[in-house]
């Protein structure tokens, strides 16, 4: 890196004149727009539409969640920090014993600590159960992600999500109930421990997002984008 600021300089010059260039852009979330503008220094043509895959259907239940019985929390990714595995572990171990989690996607965990437990991998035929045996999935990224299809994928279970204010998908979790955003490691403690004590937030959580028009099947998505596509040609 040192004596080659100007070789990157010049790339990053040469990135943003490209982007200059485009006439319009889809971003898939707020935090993929607010961050490609913050290179441009300006706010270009563009809309904000969630992505979505064919497998992504409705298939939303209302559901109950027993205060008799620990707190079911789910997490799928990797262990990497960047994912927010560590910080979400760190967190949890301040909290009362009264929750579980089980990490889907390792096979073992990096280190034993009660409570929880390693789900292993599993395939889109087990999507039903996964999501099923979650009170709650937890997406503690630490780094800046576009969206998060695994988000998609428990809210099309009517599973709530708790994530941080970096995740893409917090534009649909904030439209149900904003504090399931966190914009920090403490603030996500804190929301986890009062689902501790009350499950309350869970059931309202569940109970909107199941009452509201589904818009995330992959037919609709094309249709939004074959609109977005006719704006602009319409426009130039």
């Amino acid at each position: 890196m040192k004596g080659r600021e100007g070789q990157y300089a010049a790339l990053l010059a040469q990135g943003k004149g490209m982007l200059e260039r485009v006439d319009a852009f889809h971003f898939n979330s707020t935090v993929s727009r607010d961050t490609y503008c913050g290179y441009l220094g300006t706010e270009p043509r563009s809309a904000v539409i969630p992505v979505t895959h064919a497998a992504i259907r409705d298939r939303r239940v209302r559901r109950t969640f027993p205060s008799d019985r620990p707190l079911r929390l789910g997490f799928v990714g990797s262990a990497a920090p960047y994912k927010g595995l560590p910080m979400l572990l760190e967190q949890l171990e301040q909290l009362p014993p009264q929750w579980e989690l089980t990490v889907y996607g390792l096979s073992s965990l990096p280190k034993p600590q009660a409570g929880v437990r390693a789900g292993g991998r599993f395939r889109a035929s087990d999507l039903e159960r996964v999501y099923g045996e979650m009170d709650l999935l937890v997406v503690p990224s630490l780094c800046r992600e576009t969206f998060s299809l695994t988000a998609l994928e428990a809210l099309s279970f009517g599973t709530p999500v708790l994530v941080t204010d970096t995740v893409g998908a917090r534009d649909l979790i904030a439209r149900v109930d904003p504090t399931f955003v966190c914009p920090t490691p403490e603030a996500l403690r804190k929301k986890l421990e009062r689902l501790l004590e009350d499950r309350t937030p869970l059931a309202a959580f569940n109970e909107k997002w199941c009452s509201l028009p589904w818009e995330w099947d992959l037919a609709a998505h094309l249709d939004r984008m074959d609109r977005l596509y006719e704006e602009i040609v319409k426009a130039r």
